[in-house]
């Protein structure tokens, strides 16, 4: 069974609450990721992504520099367990119109799985499908 865990990214990039916005969309375009896991005690408390520093903060013209994460963060946030079903968390997302989930266990941060993740594993699954049948195919096909 293919779980979370295994393809999940464990090292997440994180802030607290009173990080400025400033210093999380730093973060951002430095590791080239779409969000910060908003953390108290290494618990998930909140979310900040790249939609919500355009919708929330530029478009309506807050001061990223003097506005800490807490404002504009998403909460609660929805975790999912390192031992969730991938093509149960991939419906998960669909149905809510996700497109990441924070992975924690024991309340305590331990990865995020995105979109990108699930479309990475399926299209990896699908191609050794599709090399498996080719070989099965061919095999006798050709005299050696």
């Amino acid at each position: 069974m293919e779980l979370v865990k295994d393809i999940m990214t464990k090292k997440v990039i994180t802030s607290i609450e009173s990080d400025s916005l400033m210093s999380i969309g730093k973060k951002m375009a430095k590791y080239g990721i779409s969000c910060v896991v908003i953390v108290k005690d290494k618990k998930p408390i909140g979310i900040i992504t790249e939609r919500d520093l355009s919708q929330k903060v530029v478009a309506k013209n807050m001061d990223c520099k003097k506005t800490g994460a807490k404002r504009v963060m998403s909460k609660p946030i929805q975790t999912i367990k390192p031992e969730t079903n991938i093509y149960f968390t991939n419906q998960l997302m669909k149905k809510k119109k996700f497109r990441r989930f924070p992975v924690a266990k024991d309340g305590k941060l331990v990865g995020i799985i995105t979109q990108s993740d699930l479309i990475k594993y399926f299209a990896d699954q699908r191609k050794k499908f599709v090399i498996e049948s080719l070989k099965r195919n061919i095999k006798g096909s050709y005299p050696i």
